[in-house]
């Protein structure tokens, strides 16, 4: 059999794109909350309810409150990069979408453009703005009590 030559995928990595997408986060918030993409394990991946090969979650968090942190999003995808699976906090997915999300189910963005929208949206969203002005505030006392 004759091979015709292959192409590399054009279509963007979904953690580049969320990873844009906070870009600058951290100086909004004189350094006092970030927000990070983690690649899931092995282990978390089994028990994630999101599909795909390639799973992260983009997390909340202050360096300086120890154990807290909004697991904001889990999303994946699979080897063609398209398209990309995904679960929202509950609160922040019911204040975009007026419904409940149902337990395990995750959504589907058929592509960059549409994630990219999607986390414009979360970020927007009232309890997501909320959630990081009370860790802004627990974490500007943390930072003059020390």
């Amino acid at each position: 059999m004759e091979w015709n030559s292959f192409e590399e995928s054009s279509k963007e990595y979904p953690e580049s794109i969320a990873e844009k997408s906070i870009e600058g986060f951290s100086k909004a918030t004189k350094g006092l909350a970030e927000l990070k993409i983690i690649e899931l394990s092995d282990m978390a991946r089994l028990s994630s309810k999101v599909s795909g090969d390639f799973l992260f979650e983009i997390r909340l968090i202050s360096q300086h409150i120890g154990d807290y942190s909004l697991k904001v999003m889990t999303f994946g995808y699979d080897i063609e990069l398209n398209p990309i699976y995904y679960i929202l906090d509950d609160v922040i997915y019911h204040e975009l979408f007026q419904e409940k999300q149902e337990y395990g189910k995750s959504m589907v963005c058929e592509n960059g453009e549409e994630f990219n929208k999607l986390l414009r949206n979360v970020y927007k969203s009232t309890k997501f703005k909320d959630t990081v002005a009370g860790l802004m505030k627990i974490a500007r006392k943390r930072v003059i009590e020390f």
